[in-house]
């Protein structure tokens, strides 16, 4: 994959840093980061962005966005949204496992 630092830009009304990352993948990914946090706040797709929100702690101590909003882009390259929600997911309740799966542990 080749990582790309593409100009500052914001989510909603928070700042943010992108990062675009190509190549490895039929088309680009742009991953935005709160400037404060530092924590992955959308994620630009083609014709989409997925909006992270609502962040949460487990009892292990780690952390992960239980909102998520789909929009739709009306125009990409400048950056336009429209602004009916395509879609939400909502996490209610996060269990860590306490190990993996049988079929999910790497081979020796």
């Amino acid at each position: 994959s080749k990582v790309t630092a593409i100009t500052d830009t914001s989510v909603g009304d928070k700042p943010a840093f992108r990062l675009r990352v190509s190549e490895s993948i039929k088309e680009p990914i742009d991953l935005l980061f709160d400037k404060e946090t530092q924590r992955l706040v959308a994620i630009d797709y083609t014709d989409t962005r997925h909006v992270f929100s609502e962040w949460k702690t487990t009892k292990a101590g780690h952390h992960y966005p239980s909102h998520v909003a789909g929009f739709r882009f009306t125009n990409r390259a400048a950056g336009v949204l429209n602004e009916k929600q395509w879609y939400q997911t909502d996490i209610l309740e996060l269990t860590p496992l306490a190990e993996l799966p049988p079929e999910l542990k790497a081979a020796n």
